[in-house]
């Protein structure tokens, strides 16, 4: 099956290069660097207190989390998948992108404890990966 690659870059970051590690506390920490994220609970917490395979322990500054920010919008209302706020907002843009859950088999992996993201990455989980930067930006 052909993957569609997206249109726009980003950057995947190696988490086990401590280069990448220092980079990526220095731009993480910076209030100067305005960060939009989406549901950023859990990506925090990991920077905040990894320590394999290399130690990060950042306290990431200067991010917005978009999901929150559409959650509070509306008084009352509880935080949204990516995918329904995108189907809300910009729904001819969630057209032209693959559906998430498709792409890669969860269940198999987390049956068996497996990595489903064993690095180095193919193409099809490469793209994966890169996929909800593509869909904040239709939002």
């Amino acid at each position: 099956a052909e993957v569609a690659l997206p249109r726009a870059l980003g950057f995947l970051l190696d988490l086990r290069c401590p280069e990448v590690v220092e980079v990526l506390g220095e731009v993480m920490q910076s209030r100067k660097i305005t960060k939009l994220m989406w549901g950023i609970t859990g990506d925090a917490q990991a920077l905040m207190h990894q320590r394999v395979p290399l130690q990060i322990q950042v306290k990431p500054r200067g991010i917005l989390d978009c999901q929150l920010a559409f959650a509070l919008r509306t008084r009352g209302a509880r935080c949204k998948g990516m995918a329904k706020v995108l189907r809300e907002l910009a729904p001819s843009a969630s057209k032209n992108l693959p559906a998430k859950e498709h792409q890669i088999p969860w269940v198999a992996y987390q049956a068996q404890n497996l990595r489903a993201f064993e690095p180095p990455l193919d193409v099809k989980r490469a793209a994966y990966a890169m996929d909800d930067l593509h869909r904040l930006e239709a939002i």
